[in-house]
């Protein structure tokens, strides 16, 4: 199959670009800061080429989401030489709280937990807070070796981010997102959308 497109009423060919799955800066190896550029591709924060999201859109389903990312570093690693091809995950159901904490100062603290995170790959997750009442300090990623973590913060009110471990997450709390607050009595956060996959990238019902 040859790509065309049409253009006053002559036909254009335009072969597609022949990429390396995962290798999403174009260097000609995958590497671990590939994932970090996946996540970043997945949250919003960088504008990909095309070329950069057909590589970091592992399992070709046409989006890149944080469990592209999770593939990518494990490609980098070595331990997988190429995209999982069958759904191999147990059925697997997690839930997911996002609960909320005052400090000694006023400001809040936002932590994302799930109840199997043994289960979990990577996560993507949207999270609304009131602008008014609250202005984001740092978000910060599970305590342990092997996770990466991006968070798009440039809309105020929307905190967008995406996560992923190398192994698997072994905490129930994946992200903690630090807020400054500004006005006590509206300062709420909550979910607006989850996305978690398990250790084969495939979604998890949450």
């Amino acid at each position: 199959a040859i790509p065309v497109t049409m253009a006053g009423g002559k036909i254009i060919l335009t072969p597609s670009v022949t990429v390396i799955k995962g290798d999403v800066d174009g260097s000609g190896n995958v590497e671990p800061g590939d994932a970090f550029l996946t996540l970043r591709i997945a949250v919003g924060l960088i504008q990909a080429t095309e070329a950069q999201k057909e590589a970091a859109d592992m399992d070709n389903n046409g989006t890149v989401e944080p469990g592209d990312a999770f593939l990518v570093l494990r490609k980098a690693v070595g331990l997988i030489p190429a995209p999982p091809l069958v759904d191999s995950s147990p059925a697997t159901s997690l839930k997911v709280r996002l609960s909320q904490k005052q400090g000694v100062n006023g400001d809040v603290h936002a932590l994302l937990a799930v109840d199997k995170p043994q289960a979990v790959g990577s996560a993507g997750v949207k999270i609304a807070y009131d602008a008014t009442a609250l202005a984001v300090a740092d978000v910060e990623a599970a305590n342990q070796d092997g996770v990466l973590l991006e968070a798009n913060t440039d809309t105020p009110g929307i905190v967008q981010l995406a996560t992923a471990s190398l192994n698997a997450f072994d905490q129930e709390v994946l992200v903690t997102i630090h807020f400054k607050s500004l006005q006590h009595d509206k300062a709420t956060v909550e979910l607006r959308e989850i996305k978690f996959f398990g250790l084969d990238s495939f979604p998890i019902d949450a």
